[in-house]
């Protein structure tokens, strides 16, 4: 009767584990953080997992999700593997849920979006500051923002008017003019100087 007991406790444990966050271990030691949800799997970097990456990890990491932004986009995904020096397999290793290959078919699906990290660049009371940036919405509002920070300080400062109060990524955009232009006078956002965007 005890014995019972502590099988049925024991199964208890196990279904209810299912529903825990969990970390997998890929065979090059890569981390993926997994929610589980009944039969339904998410995975997604968080910043917190992509600072325990090498440098050599994350440049695998941004190769691998050039891969995904270029099939996204129309290329085969084996011409876009091999255009980024990289395989298949490490891109599946790296973003499992966002490279996929239906049964019965021998094309790859690909994701339509997804909440991974970019690490991108933002406008801070001191200039250019480095920022890691989830989600390829966040990412694609944040370079429009940039490229219509440009435009203002070329004098078309109507441009901005869309960003007041607005947020990227729980930051405040910088829509002030003095604040731009005196950054701009300091040299802090020489839009011609080579800015690490990888995403």
């Amino acid at each position: 009767m005890a014995q019972k007991k502590r099988q049925r406790s024991t199964r208890r444990s196990w279904e209810s584990s299912r529903t825990r966050t969990t970390s997998i271990v890929y065979r090059d030691t890569i981390r993926v953080n997994a929610s589980r949800s009944n039969s339904r799997q998410h995975f997604y970097w968080t910043p917190r997992e992509f600072r325990t990456l090498s440098e050599k990890q994350r440049d695998t990491y941004f190769r691998a999700k050039h891969v995904i932004s270029e099939i996204r986009k129309g290329k085969f995904a084996s011409q876009a593997a091999r255009d980024n020096k990289t395989t298949l397999a490490t891109v599946r290793r790296y973003f499992p849920k966002d490279l996929t290959k239906p049964r019965g078919t021998r094309r790859w699906k690909v994701s339509t979006s997804d909440k991974h990290v970019n690490q991108v660049v933002r406008i801070g009371e001191n200039g250019y500051e480095p920022f890691l940036l989830r989600g390829t919405k966040d990412t694609a509002r944040q370079s429009n923002y940039l490229n219509d920070v440009k435009r203002a300080l070329r004098g078309d400062g109507a441009v901005l008017d869309k960003w007041k109060d607005k947020k990227i990524g729980g930051r405040q955009l910088i829509t002030d003019m003095k604040v731009l232009t005196r950054l701009a006078d300091e040299g802090k956002l020489d839009f011609e100087e080579e800015i690490q965007w990888r995403s």
